[in-house]
């Protein structure tokens, strides 16, 4: 039996036997891990695209606790990034964007209710699953490493920290240390080292309380654009890759991608109702919660209550500090999450399953996921059509 094998079925009993919630500063550092895709698009629409901040931080927090409290794991939530992409590049408005996350939820329980998400899904191989990940992984890396590269070689924000950042996670991990609490409460401090401004009261403290709005002024067709653009990007990475690597790292404990995509679809549906986006969940979020520490549902419940709290409370301060968040630090931690990503792919064994993930990992990562998935259905077919024929 190989050592790969080994090492995923001992990861999977160590997660069957966790508990469901832990509040330890591991926990957070978990949920810390995802920054790196978090914030810069967070950011974007708000500055870009007008999105108020007090809104789309309580929204987050709101399904981010109720993921942790449903699912027992760490299974974050994100936004639908077809959608916030292609709406940031073109600055849509914020009705626009919402009514697509509408539309999206809509597409995506129809797809769950009727079944044939779990048809989709058993069509699927993992040799493509892996090539999914793996493509998002390389995806993560060369945006992380761009992040670092507009960074100078010295300075508070620079390539220097982004190597002692690199080289602290990886003393971390065999110490088991929260680096990505550590880091991100750093990267804080030199935001607001950087940009003090975002300290003053008028920049973002006060209440908010959340209410029902509808997006009655939305272009409905670019809604609608966006929304199909939108469902290839879920169907793959958000349900089929992510349940793929839940049941990995989490075994019977990891839900069924019936129960993935009913959250999606519940969370996009009502999220833009009290101003904020459809969301989703992907398998870099998993992948990087995972790395830096997060194990329980725990990790969900205590960032969705910081995410929660701030929103209500300090939106425009967030956000501040948001936008001088360091970028060696966010392009660091995708680097670790692109690793995890990659490393999924050790339990492949024979060389023609090779060819189909490294042949759906790059046309995905080129392309887009969609095709890097049909092309790897065809490899996939055309060899097991030429097995077929020498058994003859």
């Amino acid at each position: 039996m190989s050592r790969g094998y080994l090492t995923t079925a001992a990861t999977r009993q160590e997660s069957e036997r966790s508990p469901r919630f832990a509040w330890t500063l591991n926990e957070l550092s978990g949920a810390l891990g995802d920054l790196g895709l978090f914030i810069p698009i967070v950011v974007s629409l708000i500055v870009i695209n007008g999105m108020d901040p007090s809104r789309l931080l309580t929204t987050f927090g709101i399904f981010f606790v109720a993921n942790g409290l449903a699912f027992g794991i760490p299974l974050p939530v994100e936004p639908m990034k077809e959608i916030a992409g292609v709406a940031i590049a073109n600055g849509y408005a914020p009705e626009t964007i919402m009514l697509a996350g509408i539309f999206a939820g809509a597409i995506i329980l129809v797809l769950t209710l009727t079944g044939l998400l779990t048809r989709i899904q058993r069509l699927v191989p993992i040799s493509v699953v892996r090539g999914i990940q793996m493509g998002l992984g390389i995806s993560l890396a060369v945006k992380g490493l761009t992040m670092i590269s507009k960074t100078p070689l010295l300075g508070l924000d620079s390539i220097t920290l982004a190597v002692l950042s690199a080289l602290f996670i990886s003393a971390s991990f065999r110490r088991r240390f929260p680096a990505a609490l550590a880091l991100a409460i750093a990267g804080a401090a030199i935001a607001l080292t950087i940009h003090p401004e975002a300290m003053r009261e008028e920049n973002g403290f006060g209440l908010m309380i959340p209410a029902l709005m509808f997006p009655l002024t939305a272009d409905v067709f670019t809604s609608l654009n966006l929304a199909l653009a939108q469902i290839p990007l879920t169907v793959t990475n958000s349900l089929i890759a992510t349940s793929g690597l839940l049941h990995t790292r989490y075994g019977d404990k990891a839900p069924k991608i019936k129960s993935i995509g009913k959250s999606i679809g519940l969370m996009s549906l009502v999220s833009p109702l009290i101003g904020g986006i459809g969301m989703c969940h992907g398998a870099g979020g998993v992948a990087a919660w995972h790395r830096f520490g997060a194990k329980t549902g725990g990790s969900m419940i205590m960032f969705g209550a910081a995410l929660l709290s701030l929103g209500i409370f300090a939106g425009g301060f967030v956000t501040g500090v948001m936008q001088a968040f360091p970028l060696s630090i966010l392009g660091t931690l995708l680097l670790f999450v692109a690793f995890e990503l990659a490393r999924q792919s050790r339990d492949i064994r024979r060389p023609m399953d090779w060819v189909v993930v490294l042949a759906t990992a790059l046309v995905g990562f080129a392309y887009n996921l969609l095709v890097g998935v049909l092309i790897g259905l065809l490899i996939t077919y055309l060899l097991w059509l030429r097995e077929s024929r020498k058994g003859r």
